[in-house]
């Protein structure tokens, strides 16, 4: 018994805080239009991420931004962000062949780039979609 209230504590106290607070994706959404560079492309990214679970359409302005950001750049950084943006929404939206070539591009970029924030994420976002498309090993490398 004692057990089982202690399992009821844990989860009644914890389990609501691993949830996105809303309040920090409503700040992030309208300080993003006053950022430039690698802070917006950061920003642009946590928006698409959270959007991707909750509002499609959303999600789908988050990443046309992003690619007017990233359109023009030649900072391998920012085109990482750009390319990472576009892989985890394709990969979302069930393209998961296409996911792959740009998240894989997109690892190249932040690697050249030293961009170590971005190689994280996209290495994630690369597990996420190898473990969903089926090949757990390929997603655990």
């Amino acid at each position: 018994m004692k057990r089982f209230l202690l399992l009821m504590f844990f989860f009644t106290t914890t389990l609501p805080n691993w949830a996105q607070d809303v309040r920090s994706i409503d700040s992030l959404e309208q300080t993003v239009a006053s950022l430039e560079g690698m802070e917006k492309a950061s920003v642009l990214y946590d928006l698409v991420n959270y959007y991707l679970r909750a509002d499609r359409e959303k999600a789908k302005y988050f990443v046309s931004e992003m690619a007017s950001l990233t359109e023009n750049e030649s900072d391998l950084g920012l085109q990482s962000y750009g390319l990472l943006v576009k892989g985890i929404y394709l990969s979302r939206n069930g393209k998961i062949d296409s996911a792959v070539i740009v998240l894989e591009n997109s690892r190249l970029a932040a690697i050249e780039s030293n961009n170590e924030r971005a190689l994280i994420r996209v290495n994630a976002a690369l597990a996420h979609t190898y473990i969903s498309s089926g090949r757990p090993a390929r997603g655990l490398e």
